[in-house]
């Protein structure tokens, strides 16, 4: 828990919570990762006490009871937060990646006719569409 009467707290939780690209303050705030690594790391996540971060908690909660889910609460979050940056893409009236984000990585976050799923593939989709809606690693600011 992060506090804010903790030493330096108030200047970390301005920092995490800096306005994005459409100018509001996140509501959720997670560690980035380069291609070819990973996803993402459910290992730090913060959150504001919004009704989008609510939101967002109830449907990953609700993706980690979903039949073979890949990396369990890891593959879950990424797919809901791949979701929630398509709604901020659609509200701030974005158009630069056409469509948006469809469930274009579903077909690797579970297993597919053959029992099979690859967490690598998982995360070359993943980190595809977050370049396509909000730009390349360590620029991003969705």
């Amino acid at each position: 828990t992060v506090r804010p009467d903790c030493l330096g707290a108030a200047r970390l939780l301005d920092t995490l919570f800096a306005p994005g690209f459409t100018g509001a303050k996140p509501s959720i705030v997670v560690r980035d990762s380069p291609l070819g690594v990973d996803c993402l790391n459910t290992g730090f996540v913060a959150f504001r006490s919004t009704a989008v971060a609510k939101a967002f908690l109830r449907q990953w909660e609700a993706k980690m009871y979903w039949a073979g889910v890949i990396h369990g609460d890891q593959g879950a979050f990424a797919e809901t937060l791949l979701e929630f940056i398509n709604i901020e893409y659609r509200m701030a009236g974005l158009t630069h990646a056409g469509a948006g984000y469809r469930g274009n990585c579903l077909e690797f976050l579970v297993a597919n006719e053959k029992g099979l799923r690859s967490w690598r593939s998982y995360c070359d989709c993943f980190q595809h569409v977050l370049a396509r809606l909000v730009g390349s690693f360590r620029w991003r600011t969705a």
